[in-house]
């Protein structure tokens, strides 16, 4: 992973030393039953080979199904589902309203759809984003679902209907037959609120909030905004110190503690933000501290060897993938060509603590203008105890249909070794 000499909170030095003292600290020196996971000691093509594909159930062209993922336990029968969105779907007949499918476990052959509340808007894009937990506390898991392109009707007759908008719905558990609909505080034309989702406790109440990124707000620059619990109306807004028209921000995000001080951080990707050289459209992705969440308080992350339209930060996960108890970086950049193709996207792991190495997975078909690694969701479907990956592909040309659209499930593999190591 490379630091880019823009960010202004850490040098290299000092992640690698948090970061190994943090590990140290939290995840002890020693295997968990004599077994230590660790990708790098596996062969790849095993790790992909273990992949399954998952396919629309109402295969169309258009559809961008896999443009969101998230897993969680759908029916509330002790196993692990997938959820995976078609968001340009067209439910009922209705344009580009988006749908989400629930691949019911442990065998993942049966699907249920779940459409917006109380009924599909045409271009709502319902499913850009998915997260699946507990919003109220009552030991239910949640719906929180954004419509990428949502119309905005204000309440005022006398203020402009907004096209594009965006927004985002909370539907409560169990029946999920009911819930709340938010657009942004500040609404904005074309603004596209909800290309990036992420659910914490990002103010330390006790209470789960909500993080949505923007990618066109104020000037095509993007933003993020954070919604508090338990009610989400209030509103914190997040801008890029990096300015760059277009870049994005927002793109994605994903959360975790990036420097060991046991605070939720915030990573945010601006995909189509220029590298430090120059790339153009190389991306990065952008480590924003908490509490605060000062603008003035952020590191910046790029690959070790950008390159222009990348997306790098088109997806960001953070979690356990090479098993070793310590959280790995894993990173979509969906514009990666591969052999002269383009826009066949790839994803890249970084392990922790030092996250310096890069892991490189491919798409297992490697199709043109497919776009893999343009979601992600990390989390042990099969509950073997080893964390599984899940990647979006939502450009792909799936049986001759353009931009259908497909994910992918990569399931973990373990291995034995002689002994723990922190590398």
């Amino acid at each position: 992973m490379k630091l880019r000499s823009i960010c202004q909170s850490l040098m290299l030095s000092a992640i690698v030393v948090s970061s190994l003292v943090a590990a140290s600290q939290a995840y002890g020196s020693s295997g968990v039953d004599g077994y230590h996971y660790r990708l790098q000691m596996l062969s790849l093509p095993d790790f992909v080979g273990e992949g399954r594909l998952l396919l629309d159930p109402e295969l169309a062209v258009g559809n961008w199904f896999g443009g969101g993922l998230q897993i969680g336990d759908w029916n509330r029968d002790g196993n692990m589902d997938i959820f995976v969105s078609s968001f340009l779907a067209d439910p009922d007949g209705v344009s580009n309203a988006g749908a989400i499918y629930v691949f019911l476990g442990p065998d993942f052959e049966e699907t249920e759809r779940i459409t917006a509340l109380p009924e599909p808007e045409e271009n709502d894009n319902f499913g850009m984003q998915i997260e699946f937990q507990d919003m109220n506390n009552d030991n239910i898991s949640d719906l929180v679902v954004t419509g990428l392109r949502s119309q905005y009707v204000p309440d005022n007759e006398n203020e402009a209907v907004l096209n594009q908008a965006g927004s985002f719905r909370v539907v409560w558990g169990p029946d999920y037959t009911e819930g709340l609909r938010f657009f942004d505080e500040y609404p904005e034309a074309s603004a596209c609120l909800g290309r990036g989702l992420e659910v914490a406790d990002f103010n330390q109440d006790g209470q789960l909030d909500i993080a949505i990124g923007a990618i066109n707000a104020y000037g095509n620059m993007g933003k993020v905004i954070l919604r508090f619990g338990p009610d989400f109306t209030e509103q914190q807004e997040l801008f890029s110190d990096y300015v760059e028209l277009g870049m994005r921000f927002g793109a994605n995000l994903g959360v975790g503690d990036w420097n060991g001080d046991g605070v939720t951080d915030l990573f945010i990707g601006a995909d189509k933000a220029c590298s430090e050289s120059g790339l153009n459209k190389a991306g990065h992705v952008q480590v924003w501290y908490g509490p605060q969440y000062k603008e003035e308080d952020v590191t910046y992350l790029e690959e070790q060897q950008p390159e222009a339209d990348n997306n790098f930060g088109a997806a960001i996960d953070f979690g356990d993938i090479t098993g070793d108890g310590v959280p790995d970086l894993v990173v979509g950049k969906s514009g990666a060509q591969w052999q002269g193709k383009s826009w066949v996207g790839q994803v890249v792991i970084y392990p922790g603590p030092d996250y310096v190495q890069e892991i490189k997975l491919d798409s297992p078909l490697k199709d043109e203008n497919s776009i893999f690694g343009s979601e992600i969701a990390i989390a042990d479907v099969n509950a073997d105890g080893i964390n599984d990956l899940v990647v979006g592909e939502y450009y792909a040309t799936v049986d001759g249909n353009s931009s259908a659209g497909r994910a992918w499930l990569f399931l973990g593999v373990k291995t034995n070794v002689s002994q723990w190591e922190m590398y």
